[in-house]
């Protein structure tokens, strides 16, 4: 038994955190180690054990084996335990069994695993390896793949004023495209992205990837941010002093950066309009945000003011062939280019099942939420739906829900 193991076994015992305290988080996430770390943090944050620590200790269980030995379990920890699936013996057995509901299909489905076993990782390698320049500038040995390498290439190779769209699967690596194009140029790499969050995600990732580059500066622009002071981002986007910027469209569009990103483009500093995520600007840009879809209008006025020299950059791993045709009427250009390697990505398992009523559906969802690893994300089509799962699922004792 690993020492995270013994520490849950004693909490449970204990029916106290404290023997939780020791457990840092671990490197591997696909763990029952990573399970226990996160049971500590759940259970730690002030509310009494319940089903948010429950589901937890259930997938530290499933993921250690199926069995894990509890000298003693109070009863009121065996409640919340219980309808998460977890079972306690009088011989000190907690057990839980692989989740395979009857409402799914088990064709194909390992009964023994059932849907929430460990993770297993199917990515296979299909690193090439790199040229000279990819080494030098990035100090990368290999591409993540064959089709990453000609989507860069593409990238690096059309002209000035085209527009390349690039579709590549989530996590291989689409941007490099962007970091390369900043790289082998002097002027304005702008990113657009449709949150804060992957803003500075992607600032951290340039500034780890490109900090040996003189005067790239990555910089993100966000209103009220605590670490960059936006107005100290806006100047340094209108000196110079950055050529890699990552912000939203309204920044763009009706924003502080407006003006500034006019007069870029007017003195011809304006190399490159990367957006990323694209296929949202149709998405989103109807009925919500819709400076997604005015971002055109401000994307053809700088082109004209730098006289149709800036290369855009579309990027998104779901273009439908709809989406694709609805950025030509808003982005295209002479030339308009394509680079297209969509599939379904091979880490997750993908089980489908259409239900009868609501009713079963709704139940099928509570099924998984007792039962499903955490994290977990639950997906809905409209505002109002995600809003009253979050308040039933509040109501059946889950507190860690947002």
């Amino acid at each position: 038994m690993s020492h995270s193991l013994a520490h849950l076994a004693q909490a449970l015992t204990m029916q106290s955190p404290e023997p939780l305290l020791p457990v840092n988080k671990p490197s591997e996430h696909c763990s029952a180690e990573y399970a226990v770390w996160r049971l500590k943090k759940a259970w730690l944050d002030g509310t009494s054990f319940g089903p948010d620590q429950a589901v937890l200790v259930r997938q530290a269980v499933r993921w250690s084996g199926g069995t894990l030995f509890v000298p003693a379990l109070s009863q009121a920890l065996r409640g919340a335990l219980f309808q998460a699936g977890v079972r306690w013996s009088e011989a000190g057995t907690l057990s839980a069994e692989p989740f395979l509901p009857d409402w799914l299909d088990p064709t194909g489905i390992d009964a023994a695993r059932g849907i929430d076993a460990q993770p297993i990782r199917r990515q296979a390698s299909e690193s090439v390896p790199a040229e000279s320049y990819l080494q030098l500038s990035l100090s990368y040995s290999h591409w993540k793949s064959q089709a990453l390498k000609e989507a860069a290439w593409r990238a690096l190779q059309s002209p000035a004023g085209a527009t390349l769209l690039v579709a590549l699967p989530t996590g291989s690596g689409k941007s490099l495209c962007f970091h390369l194009l900043a790289r082998f140029s002097t002027g304005l790499t702008l990113v657009v992205v449709p949150t804060v969050a992957l803003a500075i995600d992607q600032y951290r990732a340039a500034c780890q990837l490109l900090s040996s580059i003189p005067d790239l500066n990555p910089r993100y622009y966000a209103a009220d941010d605590p670490e960059f002071d936006p107005r100290d981002t806006a100047e340094a986007v209108r000196t110079g002093g950055t050529r890699l910027l990552f912000t939203s469209p309204e920044a763009c569009v009706s924003g502080r950066l407006r003006d500034i990103l006019d007069e870029v483009a007017s003195e011809g500093r304006l190399d490159h309009v990367v957006i990323d995520e694209a296929h949202m600007v149709a998405t989103w840009g109807i009925y919500f945000r819709v400076d997604f879809q005015m971002l055109s209008m401000m994307w053809r006025g700088w082109r004209q003011r730098a006289n149709n020299r800036v290369r855009t950059l579309l990027l998104s791993a779901t273009f439908t062939p709809e989406c694709r045709e609805g950025l030509k009427s808003l982005f295209g250009a002479e030339p308009w280019l394509e680079f297209v390697s969509q599939r379904l990505r091979p880490e997750p398992e993908y089980h489908l099942r259409r239900f009868p009523t609501e009713d079963a559906r709704s139940q099928a969802v509570l099924d998984c939420v007792w039962r499903l690893p955490r994290p977990a994300i639950l997906y809905t089509t409209r505002v109002r739906d995600a809003q009253i799962w979050r308040d039933r699922l509040r109501l059946d004792g889950f507190c860690r829900v947002e």
